[in-house]
């Protein structure tokens, strides 16, 4: 995945060799002293983008497996781990629906990265549900009342669309300038996130 290493101005390459195996990821609850628990000590993988259910009872994840990226479900605490997503071959960054019905997640089953959700228990098919519009899709969630979807797209700007009604694209922040990971206040009145415009990135 990485290697560490530096060149000399003579041309001598010095590298940190790697064991060729990466350890597997443990997922692991954090309390604010800093101890960490595990959630099922025989969860181990390649793990990414972990997602609590509204209610705290489920966990999504995407997990690696060769060369492909799923989105898995896994009942908490110790219930089973299941595959949620089989189409295409990379599934990733999974949110949950405010009413925990639905995960949703960005796929490449399409043209494209768009966003997808499934019903949570894998009862359905894959629906489309932010279509491809020419820009990769990177970021998505719903607000907490379920009526607007706010995603960041490549080039990295940030829109919104609601779920019923008029669905159309509106922009929320769209500019010269590189945006990225917007997040909704709990009562939905306000946006974060972050932006290069000042140089740097800071969070606005």
């Amino acid at each position: 995945g990485a290697v560490d290493f530096t060149v000399s101005e003579s041309g001598t390459l010095l590298y940190l060799a790697s064991a060729g195996e990466t350890a597997p990821g443990e997922i692991v609850y954090v309390s604010r002293d800093g101890s960490m628990t595990p959630i099922d000590s025989g969860l181990t993988g390649d793990f990414h983008s972990l997602a609590l259910s509204p209610d705290g009872r489920r966990l999504a994840a995407s997990k690696v497996e060769g060369t492909e990226q799923q989105v898995w479900v896994k009942q908490l605490p110790d219930g089973p781990l299941t595959k949620l997503t089989f189409e295409g071959n990379r599934s990733v960054r999974p949110v949950w629906s405010p009413d925990g019905n639905y995960v949703g997640y960005l796929g490449n089953e399409g043209s494209g990265q768009q966003l997808y959700r499934m019903r949570a228990d894998g009862s359905s098919p894959p629906e489309l549900v932010v279509a491809y519009l020419g820009r990769q899709i990177n970021e998505a969630f719903w607000s907490r009342d379920g009526r607007w979807i706010v995603f960041r797209t490549v080039p990295n700007d940030i829109f919104a669309q609601r779920t019923a009604g008029d669905t159309s694209t509106i922009p929320i922040l769209q500019s010269a300038f590189d945006e990225f990971t917007p997040a909704l206040s709990p009562d939905g009145r306000w946006l974060a996130y972050m932006s290069n415009e000042s140089g740097t990135f800071e969070v606005f």
